[in-house]
């Protein structure tokens, strides 16, 4: 299974999110709601092949040890997005993906530069 083009639908639709559940087919979050991409169900086996292929030799044995991992991949159009995995009792992998949208930043975190104030001293006689 290839994901690059569930992630592009994800970016066309401005989708919210995209989970891949063994037994279901890919889901696609809309304004809360999950749309099913196709009928092909996933199966546990595909979700794993995946998840391995995006996290690299310390990020598999901290999943294996947590049974739960954030991190941050890159399509191949340069789109960075944030993954969660999540290995079950029953051994299942859960795994979303959020577009990592570049946020403005508020006026409050923004830098200002430092302005002085020159106070000017009244001479008393």
């Amino acid at each position: 299974m290839t994901l690059t083009p569930y992630l592009k639908l994800m970016l066309e639709k401005n989708a919210d999110s995209l989970s891949l559940k063994s037994g279901s087919p890919a889901l696609l979050g809309l304004a809360g709601e999950e749309y099913p991409l196709g009928k092909n169900e996933l199966n546990s086996n595909i979700i794993k092949e995946i998840t391995f292929s995006l996290i690299d030799d310390v990020q598999k044995q901290e999943l294996v040890r947590n049974k739960a991992l954030e991190f941050n991949c890159t399509a191949p159009d340069g789109e960075k997005f944030l993954a969660n995995a999540k290995v079950e009792d029953n051994g299942l992998v859960l795994l979303s993906f959020r577009i990592r949208r570049r946020q403005k930043p508020s006026p409050k975190s923004r830098k200002r530069p430092a302005i002085k104030f020159w106070a000017q001293r009244r001479k008393t006689i």
